[in-house]
């Protein structure tokens, strides 16, 4: 088809088109190409009527279509059959001039000229340039007069022109900064503080003007909230939608109400503020429903399902997806928006191991994606999920391939964003398993930048959440580094994941970086270092790394969960230890977690909380818990005693020539460590570590530096 268009064959292109309809019969792409070479080219009214009839028919939502169906049916002289199709089309895009014509036209036709009247002068008020508009006009006039000569058109065109030419005397300085707000807003020709300071100074003159032109002030609003969102000021992005939110409620235009809930409601899911989102987009399909809008209202409850899914509310969502959503959208051929509900149902069978489910839903997305129009960012969703699934049966060259493709898919101006993120992260991971470490580091560092972008722009409460979230890029940082033999980078990257939300918690205040040559620089002779890195940011891999640094040199190992794998002996249950137990679990295994890491974690657990007693029993026997007197006595001792020594093999014995002459060890724990109680320890001997050395922690040596250097100010109050 495009061969033929640049060759002008255009009756060629029409039997290429309809050859290509019989196999994708609701493929935009080839119906619009269609239409327009009809209309446009060949002027065969009738063949582009027939072509939107299928369009719209196929489409039943989309405002192109619509616009244009209901002003061929005019031209054809279908004027009764045009009512509902442009008013329909008028309903879903009241910013577009030619839909709000188009309906008045319709009705000045049928007699209607009071909301003729109201639509024209909807129209005006979106104008900002009287030729323009004229012209477009003339053309409409002199065509309708001739189909419909008792209409009035002449009369009509003549007090149009007068009130017309008067509103844009009036709003003249508004009009002018539209028109160069118009111009400069396309990729490309503008940087985005060019396109935002255009937008400010255009709504300050709308602002400045009575009667408000409620429909333009809102879609500055809209594009600012838009634009703004794109650079990563995600707090200043919220405030523009929601301000548009009341001129559309004066305007009781559901439809863009409805796209502005929607928008919100991303933003708010991509920074992981879920009730926020859930309930803008709860929203968003209420807006919708109102306005009839079927397929985005279904897009609204699919984003509300999705809200479910990332809470781990998978149930949840599913009878959402499955029973609501896909068939809704299977009927009105939605078919950029029904590949992620495919991949949602792909992933929750994943989930539940049933693999022929998965391969069900993974070949309809491809096949969607395969036959109709797609846009950029869901093909990047398609691949990435493909991705995905391929890593998970370890086929990382085809897995490499989808990823670079989803990032390849992503647009330039989503750049700064969450999807970007995730998806560079995804492909480092890839590398990472593909033993690809530079290449795996190259992808983690330009996710970090990002993070960073993004981290500036939020209120305190999303930062920390955001932060937590994706604090383990930097741990996947470490883990190159490591394989790079950069101890260095290694430490840098550690310091980081561990300071990035205790810092924020703390005023967010810029620290200076502390590099690996200027800790040792200020360390003493007798002082030791261990940081670990033990959290498992991907079921992927479970590599832990654990890091020793003294005055003089350092040392990086790296391990699996099984060197911890410990289960104790003797009987480990009492009352008090089960509740213990059963309440601390609660909040911290996952019910996605595999076994070897729910073993490992119940290890640990039993490990901590043994201490814990003996450590308030050593203390004061007063506040040691008791045993029931029917149970059975078992020996706390021993098995905290069998654990500790087993810990020490696997965290202390590996830099025990670093330990020599060492009294005072700093840890910087991770993950599960930080519910271990180091002092207690046993080393080959049976001795505790507290027996031999001095033992702090600290939560990062940034955050240890800037605690130190606090003055407060002593007021003797308790």
């Amino acid at each position: 088809m495009i061969t033929a268009y640049k060759n002008k064959e255009f009756e060629s292109i029409l039997r290429i088109g309809d050859s290509m309809l019989q196999i994708a019969p609701a493929n935009k792409r080839v119906l619009g190409s269609c239409y327009d070479v009809a209309w446009k080219e060949l002027g065969d009214t009738l063949k582009a009527l027939d072509y939107l009839r299928v369009a719209v028919a196929q489409h039943p939502f989309d405002p192109f279509f619509l616009t244009n169906y209901s002003w061929l049916l005019l031209v054809n002289g279908q004027a009764i059959k045009a009512v509902t199709v442009c008013k329909k089309a008028y309903t879903f895009d009241r910013s577009s001039v030619a839909a709000i014509v188009n309906y008045a036209h319709c009705m000045y036709i049928m007699g209607i000229k009071s909301i003729a009247n109201e639509m024209y002068d909807e129209a005006m008020a979106l104008t900002s340039s009287e030729e323009e508009f004229i012209q477009a006009q003339e053309a409409d006039f002199n065509l309708l007069h001739s189909l419909y000569p008792d209409a009035g058109f002449d009369l009509l065109r003549e007090a149009q022109r007068k009130k017309l030419s008067d509103a844009l005397v009036y709003y003249q300085t508004a009009n002018q900064l539209n028109r160069e707000f118009t111009a400069i807003n396309v990729k490309g020709k503008a940087t985005v503080t060019e396109v935002l300071s255009k937008i400010n100074e255009a709504l300050g003159a709308e602002l400045a003007r009575e009667p408000y032109r409620l429909k333009r002030i809102s879609k500055y609003l809209a594009t600012s909230g838009n634009t703004t969102y794109k650079t990563g000021q995600v707090k200043t992005a919220i405030q523009q939608y929601q301000q548009a939110i009341p001129y559309n409620l004066q305007l009781n235009d559901n439809s863009e109400l409805g796209k502005i809930y929607f928008n919100i409601g991303v933003i708010y899911k991509n920074i992981r503020t879920l009730d926020s989102a859930y309930y803008y987009f709860d929203g968003a399909a209420y807006y919708y429903s109102l306005a009839g809008d079927k397929i985005n209202e279904a897009g609204a409850y699919d984003a509300m399902a999705r809200v479910y899914f990332i809470n781990d509310e998978t149930e949840k969502a599913f009878p959402i997806i499955k029973d609501k959503v896909i068939p809704l959208m299977e009927k009105y051929n939605a078919y950029e928006d029904i590949i992620d509900a495919y991949l949602f149902m792909s992933d929750y069978y994943r989930d539940k191991k049933q693999d022929d489910s998965v391969q069900y839903y993974l070949e309809k997305s491809v096949e969607t994606a395969g036959i109709n129009s797609v846009q950029d960012d869901k093909l990047a969703t398609l691949y990435n999920q493909l991705a995905v699934d391929a890593a998970g049966k370890k086929e990382y060259s085809k897995a490499k391939a989808y990823q670079l493709l989803a990032l390849d898919a992503i647009p330039e101006s989503e750049y700064m964003t969450l999807q970007n993120l995730q998806a560079l992260q995804q492909t480092g991971v890839i590398y990472y398993a593909e033993k690809d470490y530079d290449s795996a580091r190259y992808y983690f560092e330009k996710a970090i930048d990002i993070l960073y972008t993004i981290r500036g722009s939020l209120p305190f409460e999303e930062k920390l959440r955001f932060l937590s979230s994706n604090s383990s890029l930097f741990n996947y940082l470490a883990l190159c580094h490591y394989q790079a033999g950069n101890h260095a980078g290694v430490f840098e990257a550690l310091e980081e994941s561990r300071s990035l939300v205790l810092l924020e918690k703390m005023g967010g205040k810029p620290v200076n970086k502390i590099t690996l040559a200027q800790l040792q620089q200020k360390m003493k002779e007798d002082e030791l270092y261990l940081l670990t890195y033990f959290s498992n940011p991907d079921d992927s891999f479970s590599d832990k790394l654990i890091m020793s640094i003294d005055k003089h040199s350092t040392q990086v190992k790296l391990m699996s969960d099984s060197a911890f794998i410990f289960g104790g002996t003797g009987k480990l249950r009492t009352t008090h230890i089960d509740t213990m137990f059963t309440n601390f679990q609660k909040s911290w295994q996952q019910p996605s977690d595999a076994a070897e890491n729910k073993f490992l974690k119940k290890s640990l657990l039993i490990f901590a909380i043994y201490m814990q007693l003996e450590l308030a029993k050593a203390s004061d026997a007063s506040r040691g818990l008791k045993l029931e007197e029917k149970e059975e006595k078992i020996s706390h001792s021993n098995n905290a005693r069998a654990i500790g020594s087993a810990f020490y093999l696997a965290l202390l014995k590996p830099f025990e020539k670093q330990l020599v002459n060492k009294k005072k060890l700093i840890i910087i724990p991770d993950g599960q460590l930080s519910f271990v109680p180091f002092e207690i320890l046993t080393n080959d001997n049976g001795r505790h570590l507290t027996e031999q050395y001095t033992i702090s922690y600290q939560p990062s040596i940034k955050v240890a530096e800037l605690l130190a250097a606090r003055q407060l100010t002593h007021t003797g109050k308790k």
